[in-house]
């Protein structure tokens, strides 16, 4: 509950000649900002990936929508559960590399998964990572493991 000040007060009585306590709403408290560890970990990708020069980027598929926008996401082509990340570079082995980021300790949905399961099977790799480091390492890997030629 907020409580005048001693300040507060003599400016009242400064304008009004009396105590009179106005009905004044307190002063909001600032919203702090949350920090969300699962964008710091997909920064730390990206940040990466950009130094390196590959092509991977976001697929900005979070956040919740009004029912209207929602609608006219999806019509655009927003597609649930799909993956946070894309590194579009064929390896040989595979079309390219969709990569779902977590927070540490957190799993994917059950449509994350789905959409993991139907790129794979479109010839794309598809992999969830709650850290950036692993993210990163298979990142490596994947351009690593090009497909011999014949």
């Amino acid at each position: 509950m907020w409580k005048p000040s001693k300040q507060y007060l003599a400016n009242v009585e400064a304008l009004y000649g009396n105590r009179v306590i106005c009905p004044i709403n307190p002063p909001k408290k600032r919203r702090s900002r949350s920090t969300n560890p699962e964008a710091a970990e997909q920064i730390k990708v990206v940040t990466f990936a950009r130094t390196e020069g590959l092509m991977l980027f976001s697929i900005p598929n979070h956040g919740k929508r009004s029912p209207w926008l929602g609608e006219r996401e999806r019509n655009m082509g927003l597609w649930a559960g799909a993956s946070d990340l894309f590194l579009a570079m064929s390896n040989g082995l595979y079309n390219g590399f969709f990569i779902e980021m977590k927070s540490l300790g957190r799993k994917p949905t059950d449509l994350q998964y789905a959409f993991m399961q139907n790129v794979r099977n479109q010839g794309y790799k598809a992999e969830w990572y709650d850290n950036a480091d692993g993210a990163i390492f298979a990142i490596r890997q994947y351009l690593h493991d090009v497909k011999p030629a014949a």
